[in-house]
């Protein structure tokens, strides 16, 4: 393989803009350049190129990347001869550098526990007794590489018989813990599910405690190691591969026993996080095989806001979401096993779009004849608009939106001066997204002492303004190069969309966020004051009705 300091090099020496000039007529647009499409069919340019961070991206077919991949793609080559393409051209000497993986003695040690755990779960009747009461199979435990670990320390031994590590890498194995400085397997009296990379590769486990075993939690994890991440994988991606390309459709679940046993019943294009809120970097994984995803979430408040959460992410990422429920059955996982085959049908039928299921899941929580909670639903709509990218999908969205509460509502709502949206006439940025790309449309980055950021409600804005922050008079490059993976992703969308952008607007569209930010907390301040009207308590309608007045003075001060 080449040295990474060699495709640094070749990548800062390559100009994309000269390069994709080459094949593509670009007009310059505002810091960035614009041309049709090379690989689709277009009409209007939806293809951007950013010269600040060197990389290209079109918002018409969702093809992206750096200098390499671009000749990679339009010359239909592979990694190796696009660099060497390009090293040939900017008269880089490329050198091959066999170089042994630093964390392979971290695969092989996990490798080596779900051997044993496989292997102890096959000869292991009272385990396999409990499994075969969970409606798992025999089946099922091939497929997944289902384990058991009594705790007896039978892995640490059989390491310690193969290899010589110091306590260091006993305790990075995530495989073992210490104390008093004796060691010991970590996972103890568990069933144990082998966590696998999109490669296949076993990175971690889950271990789920066994019955009348109160030992520990229910569901236990391999802490954070060199080569497992919660928050960066999610269960079943290797097996499931395949049918999610092919079908074009990632089904996310909340539980590992849900993707087992959807598996057992056909569906085999289903995930599930560990343990944790979905986040940017699980859906950055599966964006690779798939840009469609169909959420499976418990319909109690906390599932309606992982769905929320999972909703907002996947339109930042542009890609399409759906969502059903399980009712009247708990999860997958009861579905399958009270009516087989069902969990498919249901699959195929009764989906709709996210943003529509959680309108009417919202809409069926209030009463919109009541102007408070009419108002909060608008509210609750504009949240989730200001993440749609799509103008054709927005539009789909405003249009259920009124289909659900009624023309008479909708109607009203426009009187009152809301709308629906928190956009300005671009389709393509929030206002708090529109800000960031002013905020870089100089040559260096520098917030302004008198903007406060605690008044943004996009978390990976607010990231990326953080660090920037703390980057004063730095450039663009430097920033992005400061920002790891998922919000540099998020940073390139921002700063090659079509929406121009000058630094003379800051200071106007930072009063339009705060107007925004004010407007939401008057209506959250007017829902509580009906509450506390209702309830009779005049104590707190004082406070309430106090806190109202003095927003709305700060409101009227707001120049937009």
């Amino acid at each position: 393989m080449a040295d990474n300091n060699q495709v640094e090099i070749i990548k800062e020496k390559a100009d994309i803009v000269s390069i994709v000039e080459r094949y593509v007529k670009l007009k310059k647009a505002g810091k960035n350049y614009v041309g049709l499409c090379p690989f689709h069919s277009e009409k209007t340019p939806s293809f951007n190129v950013s010269p600040d961070i060197q990389i290209y991206k079109c918002f018409g077919c969702g093809k992206s990347g750096d200098v390499i991949t671009f000749i990679q793609e339009i010359e239909k080559l592979d990694f190796r001869e696009a660099l060497e393409k390009l090293a040939k051209e900017t008269g880089v000497q490329l050198e091959t550098i066999q170089r042994d993986d630093p964390f392979k003695l971290y695969y092989d040690l996990n490798k080596l526990a779900a051997e044993i755990f496989f292997r102890l779960l096959k000869a292991n009747d009272q385990v396999k007794k409990y499994l075969y009461s969970r409606k798992i199979t025999d089946a099922d435990i091939e497929k997944f590489k289902i384990g058991f670990a009594p705790g007896n320390n039978i892995v640490l031994n059989k390491v310690r018989e193969r290899y010589k590590l110091n306590n260091k890498q006993l305790l990075d194995s995530g495989l073992f813990i210490e104390k008093g400085g004796i060691f010991r397997d970590k996972f103890i009296n568990r069933v144990m599910f082998p966590i696998t990379s999109a490669s296949g590769k076993i990175i971690g486990f889950t271990g789920r405690i066994l019955p009348n075993d109160n030992y520990g939690p229910k569901y236990m994890n391999t802490p954070e190691t060199y080569i497992f991440h919660k928050s960066k994988n999610v269960y079943g991606l290797h097996q499931s591969k395949p049918d999610i390309r092919k079908q074009d459709l990632c089904i996310i679940c909340e539980g590992t026993t849900d993707v087992i046993a959807a598996h057992r019943d056909g569906v085999t294009n289903i995930v599930a996080p560990l343990g944790t809120s979905l986040t940017f970097d699980q859906l950055t994984l599966i964006s690779q095989f798939t840009k469609n995803l169909l959420f499976i979430f418990d319909s109690d408040f906390a599932g309606q806001k992982a769905l929320q959460r999972a909703f907002t992410i996947a339109e930042d990422l542009g890609m399409n979401s759906y969502a059903i429920n399980t009712k009247p059955y708990k999860d997958i996982d009861e579905v399958i096993q009270n009516k087989p085959g069902l969990f498919s049908q249901m699959v195929s039928e009764k989906r709709t779009d996210a943003y529509t299921y959680l309108i009417q899941s919202e809409y069926e929580t209030l009463d919109i004849t009541v102007k408070e909670d009419l108002e909060k639903l608008n509210y609750y709509s504009k949240q989730l608009l200001t993440h749609v990218r799509d103008k054709g999908k927005e539009d789909f969205y405003k249009k259920k939106f009124r289909e659900i509460v009624g023309e008479r509502a909708a109607i009203e709502i426009q009187e009152r001066g809301y709308g629906l949206s928190q956009k300005e006439s671009s389709d393509k940025l929030s206002f708090e997204e529109y800000y960031l790309k002013i905020l870089l449309s100089g040559e260096t980055v520098s917030i302004p002492d008198h903007h406060d950021l605690t008044i943004f409600g996009n978390s990976m804005v607010t990231s990326i303004l953080d660090i920037a922050k703390g980057l004063k008079g730095a450039s663009i490059s430097q920033l992005h190069k400061k920002l790891n993976k998922s919000l540099q992703q998020y940073l390139e969308i921002i700063l090659l969309s079509s929406q121009l952008a000058t630094s003379e607007e800051l200071d106007k569209i930072y009063s339009r966020i705060l107007k925004i930010d004010i407007q939401q907390k008057i209506a959250n301040a007017r829902v509580k004051l009906a509450l506390a009207e209702n309830m009779k308590d005049n104590e707190s309608v004082d406070r309430i009705f106090a806190q109202i007045n003095d927003l709305m003075a700060k409101l009227r001060e707001v120049k937009t």
